[in-house]
């Protein structure tokens, strides 16, 4: 027989089992199930955000002639095939045809700028250019004249009102800060 040592001890093996190794397992995708569901409630959260936001809407600066009309008569268009211009209306010495000025959208209402410029251009004002207000929460109309185009700012507030919808106020100012000789701005 070989003497060896520990002849006589059986040989004990534990037995290991699969449970620790499965609730760390668990506990491993609990935490990445957390993160990925907490990384999409923030993500989601943020486009919810952005969506609330009131983008601007986008104009383009033209210059629409059209028909002439009289101060007595309606304003009717009509599409024709010759080419017209406007031929400025006095009062009191002014001419319209001198007063470049800017429409702007106020509002955040497609189109509400083009409406007032069409019927400011068709009683002579020059339309250098239409396009959106610095921000969408002006209310009625606000009109802003230089300085050395102050005499126009009674007959431009007229020529506003006449195309305002009932109910619509007219602000009008001098101001000297702006591009043009005027700007009409378009509110709610």
């Amino acid at each position: 027989m070989n003497d060896t040592p520990f002849q006589d001890f059986p040989a004990y093996v534990k037995q290991s089992s699969n449970r620790p190794k499965f609730l760390m397992l668990f506990v491993v995708i609990l935490i990445v199930l957390a993160l990925v569901v907490g990384g999409l409630y923030f993500v989601g959260g943020n486009t919810k955000k952005e969506a609330k936001k009131v983008a601007p809407v986008p104009t383009r600066a033209l210059v629409i002639p059209s028909p002439v009309a009289t101060q007595s008569a309606p304003l009717t268009v009509s599409p024709a095939k010759t080419k017209t211009t406007p031929t400025p209306l006095k009062k009191g010495g002014l001419e319209r045809s001198d007063l470049k000025m800017a429409i702007l959208n106020g509002s955040g209402v497609a189109g509400a700028a083009k409406q007032i410029s069409s019927h400011l251009n068709s009683l002579g004002y020059i339309i250098a250019k239409i396009e959106n207000a610095d921000d969408f929460s002006y209310t009625g109309f606000t009109i802003k004249v230089k300085k050395s185009k102050s005499d126009y700012l009674a007959l431009l507030k007229k020529d506003v009102a006449t195309s305002a919808s009932a109910g619509a106020s007219v602000k009008a100012s001098v101001d000297d800060t702006i591009a043009t000789d005027a700007e009409v701005i378009v509110g709610k």
